[in-house]
């Protein structure tokens, strides 16, 4: 995990390969902290990188979704977990089969590089939910949290204007393939579409390295390919096994290249459904 400041009042902490991308804002009355890793280990790390900054109280810690690797360490952060309403919905369900006790057991059990790390997790919802925006005031700074779906349902970012930053989560996945499988690529692209819009000069992603405006153009025209492509294809009605062999798709990344062909698939498996 590596520390970098953006700017006076905002971090992030990269996680390199194998992790997401986490942040932290500083207000005059406490921290805000974006999305807590994979595991309460990986968390106290993440903890003890900010408190390596401030010692001010984490007031708020925002899930930007649902998935493990963002909210997993959640109960490290004794504090009060904000997220768009859905999120709280699809990880109380998720409680009943996937993360219940004895399916993380099993996991565990079929993975026992985790053991260690999810030993002692113990699942932390959100106590704080939104439905379109919410605004957190840390006293001398204000940060948008906006839904936007796409990646998953309940997708949100952070958006500190006066900063000129912005905290993507999974919606953008620098220098890699992005992860569809619980997403909807019309509801991705139109998001990006969104975020583009937006006041800011340095993007956080939820995977990859520090970027900007230009690598949401970049996933825009990987959707705007995918999209079109995908619709030519059906239209001559090719199954989706045979589109997702073409070359006419864009070579996206070098970087999760194994979800080339399940993206198109995806893609192919909405518009026939629609």
């Amino acid at each position: 995990m590596v520390l970098k400041r953006i700017t006076e009042n905002v971090f992030c902490i990269l996680g390199g390969e194998k992790r997401i991308n986490t942040g932290f804002v500083i207000g005059k009355n406490g921290v805000l902290v974006i999305d807590s890793t994979f595991s309460p280990e990986d968390a106290k790390k993440v903890l003890k990188q900010i408190r390596s900054v401030t010692r001010k109280p984490i007031r708020y810690l925002f899930n930007t979704h649902h998935h493990s690797d963002h909210t997993f360490g959640n109960q490290v952060f004794s504090t009060k977990v904000v997220a768009h309403r859905e999120c709280k919905n699809i990880m109380t369900k998720l409680l009943e089969r996937e993360w219940s006790r004895d399916s993380i057991q099993k996991y565990v059990e079929e993975n026992p590089e985790w053991k260690e790390k999810l030993n002692n997790l113990k699942i932390t919802l959100p106590d704080l939910v939104f439905d379109d925006s919410l605004e957190i005031d840390l006293g001398n700074l204000k940060i948008n949290l906006i839904h936007m779906g796409g990646h998953t349902k309940d997708t949100s970012i952070a958006h500190i204007a006066s900063s000129k930053v912005l905290f993507a989560g999974d919606l953008i996945f620098q220098g890699r393939y992005p992860f569809m499988r619980d997403g909807n690529s019309q509801r991705w692209l139109f998001a990006l579409k969104k975020i583009r819009d937006l006041d800011f000069d340095v993007l956080v992603p939820g995977h990859g390295y520090l970027c900007d405006k230009r690598e949401v153009e970049h996933h825009i025209g990987y959707f705007e390919n995918l999209l079109e492509n995908c619709k030519k294809f059906i239209q001559e009605n090719l199954s989706s096994d045979q589109i997702a062999k073409r070359n006419e798709f864009t070579r996206f990344a070098r970087r999760n290249v194994d979800r080339h062909e399940e993206n198109i698939k995806k893609v192919c498996s909405e518009l026939i459904q629609m």
